[in-house]
Order: C-alpha cells, then structure tokens, then sequence
C-alpha cells in the first residue's frame, strides 16, 4: 500500500471516530437536557474525552502534513488552535455546577455542534481524498 494511502486511510477512520466522539456527546448532553442524568455524570462522561478528542486531532492533522495534503492540513488548523486556546486557559473541562447556566449550556451546545459539523465536513472530504488515493494507485499498478 501507497504512503499516500495509508496516511488518507487513517486520516478518515481518525475522523470517523471523532465523529463517534462527539455523537457521544451530543447524546450525553440530549440526556442531561431531559433530566437523565444529573450534571456530575455528564462531566464525568464528557470531561474524558476533551484529551483523546484533542489529540486525535492532533494526529490526524501531523498525518495530513506528513502526506502533503497541505490545505487540508492548514483546514483543521483554525479548530485545532481553538482546542489549544481552551486548553490552555482552562476552558475545555466542563464544570457540573456551571452546567444549567443558560449561557455556559447554550455554549457548550454551541461548540459541540460546531465541533461536529466542520468533523462532517473533513469526513467527506477525508472520503475523497481517500477514493482518490485508491483510485490513483490502482491506476499506476495497470
């Protein structure tokens, strides 16, 4: 298998369980909004993912660059910096008393719907990129 390939291929299943991540999420919060579990779970449930979430972004984005697929790369770099600046300051540990303030709760829906659909769109354009590279490799063996 191509370099190429291989670097497009994990590049799409890094997104796809980003994807995962953050449907979590959104169904965690879905719960919490319907009183089905109280704040304390939901920060436990969403707090551990803030780490795996960043850095499997940060792998996806050191695979894009690694392949050459720079403006891919310089796509993810705006969220990717967005995710350092709240980790830096704090900000991406979601606090159980601070959870039913409406403006910290329509925020964090908010960065949680942002977070996944700009993952929807790098899923299909991972997509592409990857029919691409298969296309193109199966093309050079003929």
């Amino acid at each position: 298998m191509d370099f190429v390939v291989l670097c497009s291929v994990l590049a799409f299943f890094g997104n796809a369980a980003m994807l995962v991540m953050l449907a979590y999420k959104i169904i965690t919060f879905s719960e919490l909004e319907v009183d089905h579990i109280n704040p304390r779970d939901y920060s436990a449930k969403v707090n551990r993912l803030a780490v795996p979430e960043v850095s499997l972004h940060g792998a996806i984005m050191f695979v894009l660059l690694v392949s050459g697929h720079w403006m891919l790369f310089l796509l993810n770099c705006p969220l990717m910096g967005y995710n350092i600046y709240l980790m830096m300051n704090g900000q991406h540990i979601v606090k159980p008393e601070k959870v039913f303030v409406p403006s910290n709760k329509k925020l964090e829906q908010r960065k949680i719907l942002a977070s996944l659909l700009f993952c929807l769109i790098c899923f299909f354009m991972y997509l592409y990129t990857m029919i691409q590279a298969l296309v193109r490799e199966k093309t050079d063996f003929d």
